[in-house]
């Protein structure tokens, strides 16, 4: 077998203009035995009229330093890698040119010095934005692959 296959959906709304438009989102996740792995996303209109989408997934990767996963907004990419010498790093394939947004993920302690941020990893959000008619899907794919 290819590896494990986890199917997930959810049905819901995308808030525009104050008023809900219905939404079914579709994750499909392919975990291989090379630690590699594919979420592939269908977002369908459910509802009677077109709609505009922004769609974004939230993929939440651990780095050894920021510097590794540099901060900011990189547009129309179709793949990227980030190479960490300490974890090894990851490299993602887009099925499409998307825009990419990447930012740390901090956590806040206390300690005798006080406040303390300390890095955790880092968070990319892929995002696409579409206009649906209705009845039509947004469907793209992220391959992930270790470096």
């Amino acid at each position: 077998p290819e590896g494990l296959r986890v199917r997930l959906s959810r049905d819901g709304h995308a808030w525009t203009g104050g008023a809900g438009h219905p939404f079914r989102v579709e994750k499909a996740v392919l975990l291989r035995h090379d630690g590699s792995w594919r979420a592939s996303y269908r977002v369908t209109n459910t509802g009677h009229a077109a709609s505009d989408l922004w769609f974004g997934p939230e993929l939440a990767l651990a780095f050894s330093e920021k510097k590794h996963c540099p901060t900011g907004e990189r547009r129309g990419v179709g793949e990227v890698s980030f190479p960490d010498p300490v974890y090894g790093g990851v490299a993602l394939k887009f099925s499409e040119p998307l825009d990419l947004w990447i930012m740390p993920l901090e956590t806040i302690s206390r300690s005798e010095a006080g406040a303390e941020k300390t890095y955790q990893g880092s968070v990319l959000l892929p995002n696409l934005k579409r206009r649906l008619e209705a009845g039509a899907a947004l469907e793209f794919s992220v391959e992930v692959r270790p470096l």
